[in-house]
């Protein structure tokens, strides 16, 4: 893979879009949709400057104990689709500028993710149960969120022997020796204890890594576009809530923390480890905020904050897990 070049960058400082927590992109405009706990922000992506601000507590569109959990702009209806912590969905159009709160969830949200085409949107809520809805909002189906079987894919490690005599393809003899990173079962202390939710790039799977209340550790379950459970991961603890689903494979990119080292790791849409490159940086001194995928699979971002350092450098790596690029913002 060639060396990749910085071709131009921009740092610009905005006071107001400042304790920022979300971000969705309008694609046709350019335009650049942020979210405070409780303020929505419309950004000119040309420009870099503020088009439009507004704060959901204005009218009483959200209470005083409540804050923001997801948004994504949704090209049809020119409008971002706000989810918050109560449980209120609420429509904000920059050009009407214009709140309307077009529903609750009783038992609040705590996370919201739309499908690649938009035509589904996967909610979890704060009793551990998961929603999916219709472009229009309409719910489709309800489920527990933690369900005690495996999932269809069970079958699959069934009949296939010891691990120590399958077939491990490139990675070899030692893979079948090799052991998972563990650490302690209990998740960091700087864990914030959300759901994240991520689909793949043709829309017919998502991943949510969640809490799972009987460990108290992080387990990724894969769901398929009717809502069936497909697949639960191997136990493994370590693992954070950074989650991105490889859109053009079936892989899906995980941070786990270990006893030496902090890895970006790989689980199959079957659930089952796949292997782990480490990261380079001392695991004890960064905090891996997010991972994203390029749109052809390419290139992994890994956004890590170094605790002992103002800067916060995004590193990029190639599907081949070179470090390709480091950008610091």
């Amino acid at each position: 893979m060639r060396n990749l070049s910085l071709i131009d960058g921009v740092c610009v400082s905005l006071p107001s879009i400042e304790n920022t927590k979300h971000i969705s992109l309008d694609f046709d405009s350019g335009d650049i949709y942020l979210a405070t706990k409780t303020n929505a922000i419309c950004v000119d992506g040309m420009k870099l400057e503020v088009k439009q601000t507004v704060s959901l507590l204005d009218d009483n569109t959200l209470a005083p104990d409540g804050y923001i959990v997801a948004i994504q702009h949704v090209p049809d209806q020119m409008s971002l689709c706000i989810a918050t912590n109560l449980g209120d969905i609420v429509m904000w159009s920059p050009t009407l500028n214009q709140l309307e709160t077009i529903g609750t969830i009783n038992n609040g949200i705590s996370a919201m993710c739309w499908s690649p085409d938009q035509e589904l949107v996967v909610m979890t809520t704060m009793t551990n149960t998961l929603l999916m809805m219709t472009h229009d909002l309409d719910p489709i189906t309800e489920l527990p969120m933690h369900p005690d079987e495996f999932g269809e894919a069970a079958f699959v490690n069934v009949g296939w022997g010891k691990k120590e005599t399958q077939f491990h393809g490139s990675e070899g003899k030692q893979a079948a020796t090799q052991s998972k990173i563990v650490t302690s079962s209990t998740v960091s202390g700087k864990d914030d204890l959300i759901p994240r939710i991520s689909w793949r790039g043709d829309g017919q799977y998502f991943v949510i890594n969640s809490i799972n209340p009987q460990t108290g550790s992080r387990v990724l379950r894969v769901w398929t576009r009717e809502c069936q459970l497909y697949s639960t991961s191997e136990s493994a603890s370590g693992i954070e809530w950074a989650t991105s689903w490889k859109p053009s494979g079936g892989l899906v990119a995980v941070i786990q923390k270990g006893p030496t080292a902090c890895t970006v790791s790989f689980i199959e849409k079957n659930g089952l480890y796949h292997g782990s490159f480490n990261l380079p940086a001392n695991k004890d001194q960064i905090l891996v905020k997010d991972l994203t995928w390029n749109t052809d699979s390419s290139l992994l971002a890994v956004w890590i904050d170094h605790l002992a350092d103002d800067n916060d450098p995004q590193h990029m790596l190639s599907t081949g897990w070179f470090h390709k690029m480091l950008i610091m913002f």
